[in-house]
């Protein structure tokens, strides 16, 4: 469980910066990428279209993601080996606005997620989000998560050391890498985790996924936790009001793991 919500916090950072991806828990994050496939069974691109000097800044650089009051909704089918669907969820982000985490100033970024399809039909899950959007950077603070199953909920703090700082714009294949302690606060908190994230920008194809065919960016992660590194790849909107956020991942094989049906931004 700790992994999926850290999947979830990275999200907030990517939405607002470089990337994000398809959580195993069905909530798209930052740990998502790869090739693609054709349209029934994950995403297909038409080639990378980003020239040599370029960077990431007109992909994700949004800032009505982060606008108090919006809100959009990213529907997500998490796919097996096979490329069948195990799961789907619906994931419904509100801007809530300016608040306080951990005696630091952020914008509070509520996701809620429910199980639609598969093993966990019905659960939820609430995600608050908290970074901060400054001149050239995103800073993620942590997250506050509630999962409820069965009628039971567990609340979790997770919280970021040092801060994850991450700049609106990375140079076209330039890899860059973050180290912090990842910490649980909680009944199932575990221990402290460090983690090194490393991303490269890769450019912008056109893709097609279930939710349409949009000009996507495309990123690929390399998380380092407990001596195991995790690649992955995942593609956002590159433009128009759905900038930014996730359409598409894959794992460091190249098998699409999870690709978005629906999007939508204050109801459109």
């Amino acid at each position: 469980m700790k992994l999926k919500l850290l999947s979830v916090l990275m999200l907030s950072v990517l939405l607002s910066a470089c990337g994000s991806d398809g959580g195993s828990s069905g909530t798209p994050s930052s740990s998502a990428a790869g090739s693609g496939s054709s349209a029934g069974s994950g995403g297909t691109g038409t080639g990378t279209t980003t020239t040599a000097g370029s960077d990431s800044g007109d992909c994700f650089t949004n800032a009505a993601l982060y606008t108090t009051g919006n809100n959009y909704q990213i529907d997500v089918q998490n796919l097996d080996g096979s490329g069948s669907v195990a799961t789907a969820t619906s994931n419904r982000y509100t801007v809530n606005g300016s608040t306080t985490f951990k005696g630091n100033t952020a914008t509070e970024l509520q996701v809620d997620t429910t199980i639609t399809t598969g093993i966990g039909a019905g659960s939820t899950t609430q995600v608050k989000n908290y970074t901060r959007l400054e001149s050239s950077e995103a800073v993620t603070f942590g997250q506050i998560s509630l999962v409820s199953t069965l009628g039971v909920s567990v609340s979790t703090t997770t919280s970021i050391d040092p801060a994850l700082r991450k700049p609106y714009t990375l140079p076209l294949n330039t890899p860059r890498s973050y180290t912090y302690t990842v910490k649980f606060e909680g009944p199932a908190a575990s221990p402290d985790k460090t983690q090194t994230l490393k991303e490269t920008f890769l450019g912008t194809e056109t893709i097609s996924v279930p939710a349409g065919s949009f000009k996507a960016c495309k990123m690929s992660s390399e998380t380092t936790m407990d001596g195991i590194t995790t690649k992955s790849t995942s593609w956002s909107v590159a433009e128009g009001p759905y900038r930014g956020l996730f359409l598409q991942s894959a794992d460091g094989n190249g098998t699409i793991t999870a690709r978005t049906t629906l999007l939508r931004f204050n109801g459109v």
